[in-house]
């Protein structure tokens, strides 16, 4: 009945002697998320390699400090010295070894967010540095050569907290300090549950149940013997990496069946099975010992050579200072050609990886331990840090001294919709949004931040004809109509449009392509909404039967495949180029679904409009896109127009309207 309630006596847990199974399990974990991260189908769900780790660091951990404590042995002093031993060597001089492919590498605006991201790692909060950033899964975290610390960092806020949890439980409720962990335990698993954006990924109190999940499983083997439960552990723990599907929308799910069966493994402790057998192979022996490093260095491999791909024409103008006025940013054949040999070329980088991470283990985990060289270490990363600061703010400041790049911001004048939060009635606070109400015609644009960036451009150009207008649009698609869950403004829209007797012209200007081409899965906070096509065209339709016209705005050309600013660009040719372009073709191969889309679209209804814009920014002749002709810079990112960028679509509207009417 004690068991049963939690009251499990630690008091004769030991100290366990070193685990080969478990050695193997770090290197299976490891290996998972290296995989996962090289974009191998095969392991949809690698992943889950973190949350392994968690349960084997709750594991090990509780059992040093416990022990320590049975034995009347265990210090404060000693336990953090041995965790900075442990830990620091290897993240700070990862951290020193990525700093040239950093600098040279990276563009100005990407250089300050290595810099915020490197010192968050280096203080263990770079969890909630990311937090604020995309999702983890999100097309450009690939591109973060140091995304991966913030499960160190959860890592050593458990270390920092948990200690001290301990010594004191043991010290007045001993007896229930299973109790207790049982209970942070099954709250931790129970907020899980509960709707939440990007914190649920990366936020301690979430995460903390997969460390206590190792906790007990360290307990209970110390108290009970159950063997042969390994069988069952790796068809568990191996099921949800190989077999990950979007069907499970809330990731508690296959966490829960891998983490049960990782927990069996280490609970089961069995000799001589075939498991143990291979757990016990040496390869598995060599990846799991050099884990630790493998973790650090494989993100920072992968993230750079893929910036390389991205901005290889960039580099040559950064470093090669070449004086060529015409720079492709996204260069599609060496995309293409990367694409073609993903595997090849990632097993090369794998193996690369194994080998420097083997050295790594031997020659600066095991040597390089003394406080006097992670010094040195720490000195060297701050002196970096605050010379690159320095740097980029001298950047900033002469750009607008210079006044050659415009500083714009997407913030508009405009976008009453997405300000006036006090307005329940969605259709009330459609009523006070209207501009230039002065007639008995309407035009509804709704949108996402591509709507938000012509605002401005709509109150240069003063207005849209002899119309009153109204901007519904919302930052990241928030207004896109096939969501999963029903929009609380799907059908708000609908009847708005319908009390005004037909007098509505509705205009859509959604960055589409950046939802369709991603095998119709969006992440929004943290939370996967699978978008449907025929949705889409269904919504048009509806829309369609009950305004004048619907205007359907054909997505701009974006450098969204180059992961960088058009500044960036210009600061890193000092300026001289004549033009900056993407090329038409691969435009245009990459956003084959939207084509497909908009062709149907045209087909639809006679009050169905679509308005092409590429060719205000595309020359079929030459096969380029314009971001930037000196000196006007169309763009004021990599997806945004600038107020000039949007002044041709909104002339190009204007007329449009006309031509309908």
């Amino acid at each position: 009945m004690k068991q049963l309630l939690g009251l499990i006596d630690i008091s004769k847990i030991k100290r366990i002697s070193f685990r080969q199974d478990i050695n193997g399990l770090r290197a299976i974990a490891v290996l998972s998320v290296v995989f996962y991260h090289a974009d191998l189908e095969l392991f949809k769900g690698g992943w889950l390699g973190v949350d392994i780790f968690f349960v084997i660091s709750g594991f090990l951990i509780s059992n040093i400090i416990i022990s320590e404590l049975n034995e009347e042995k265990f210090s404060f002093k000693a336990f953090y010295l041995r965790r900075i031993k442990r830990i620091l060597p290897a993240l700070f001089s990862t951290l020193v070894l990525t700093i040239p492919f950093a600098y040279v590498l990276l563009t100005p605006k990407a250089m300050e967010e290595y810099i915020d991201s490197m010192i968050a790692s280096i203080f263990f909060y770079a969890n909630y540095h990311f937090m604020n950033l995309d999702f983890y899964i999100a097309e450009s975290t690939k591109l973060m050569p140091l995304l991966h610390t913030w499960s160190l960092a959860i890592e050593e806020q458990f270390y920092l907290l948990f200690p001290l949890f301990t010594f004191l439980i043991y010290k007045y409720f001993k007896k229930y300090f299973t109790l207790f962990i049982v209970l942070i335990t099954f709250c931790s698993i129970y907020i899980n549950t509960l709707p939440q954006g990007s914190e649920k990924f990366y936020k301690l109190e979430y995460r903390i149940w997969e460390l206590l999940l190792g906790v007990l499983i360290m307990i209970l083997s110390s108290n009970i013997k159950i063997k042969h439960l390994e069988k069952i552990g790796i068809i568990l723990m191996f099921f949800p990496i190989f077999y990950f599907s979007d069907i499970w929308i809330n990731d508690t799910e296959p966490k829960l069946l891998a983490l049960t069966g990782v927990s069996l493994i280490i609970f089961s402790n069995s000799e001589n099975t075939i498991l143990s057998k291979l757990l016990n192979l040496k390869p598995l022996t060599f990846i799991g010992l050099s884990s630790y490093s493998i973790y650090l260095l494989h993100q920072p491999l992968f993230a750079f050579y893929r910036i390389f791909l991205n901005n290889f024409n960039l580099l040559t103008i950064k470093n090669f200072n070449l004086s060529s006025n015409i720079l492709n940013v996204f260069d599609y054949e060496v995309t293409k050609l990367y694409e073609t040999n993903y595997i090849i070329v990632n097993t090369l980088l794998i193996i690369f990886l194994l080998l420097i991470s083997y050295w790594s283990y031997k020659n600066i985990e095991l040597r390089f331990t003394k406080i006097s060289q992670l010094l040195i270490l720490f000195l060297l990363l701050s002196f970096f840090a605050i010379f690159q600061v320095s740097n980029y703010k001298t950047y900033i400041a002469s750009e607008k001294s210079k006044n050659t790049v415009t500083q714009e911001t997407v913030l508009s004048l405009y976008n009453c919709w997405d300000k006036l939060d006090s307005f329940e009635d969605p259709i009330e606070k459609l009523d006070q949004c209207i501009i230039n109400n002065n007639s008995d015609k309407y035009l509804l644009i709704i949108g996402d931040s591509s709507t938000i960036s012509l605002h401005k451009s709509l109150a240069k150009n003063n207005q849209l004809g002899d119309y009153n207008y109204i901007f519904a649009s919302m930052e990241y698609g928030n207004l896109f109509p096939t969501f999963t869950k029903k929009h609380e403004c799907n059908e708000c829209f609908f009847n708005w449009i319908k009390q005004r007797k037909n007098n509505v012209t509705t205009i859509v200007l959604v960055e589409i392509h950046r939802y369709v081409e991603q095998s119709g899965i969006y992440y929004q906070n943290g939370t996967p909404e699978f978008r449907n096509i025929d949705n889409f065209i269904t919504w048009i339709d509806k829309l369609s039967s009950i305004s004048n016209n619907v205007i359907v705005v054909e997505p701009f050309p974006t450098m969204i495949a180059t992961q960088m600013d058009p500044k960036d660009v210009l600061y890193a040719s000092n300026n001289t180029l004549d033009e900056i372009y993407i090329p038409l073709k691969g435009w245009r191969q990459n956003t084959t679904t939207t084509l497909r889309l908009f062709s149907k679209l045209k087909d639809r209804s006679n009050n169905i409009h679509v308005l092409e814009v590429t060719d205000l920014f595309c020359e079929n002749n030459s096969n380029k896109c314009l971001v930037y002709k000196k000196p006007t810079l169309f763009y004021i990112d990599k997806t945004h127009l600038s107020t000039e960028g949007g002044s041709l679509v909104i002339n190009k509207l204007k007329k449009f309207i006309k031509e309908i009417e």
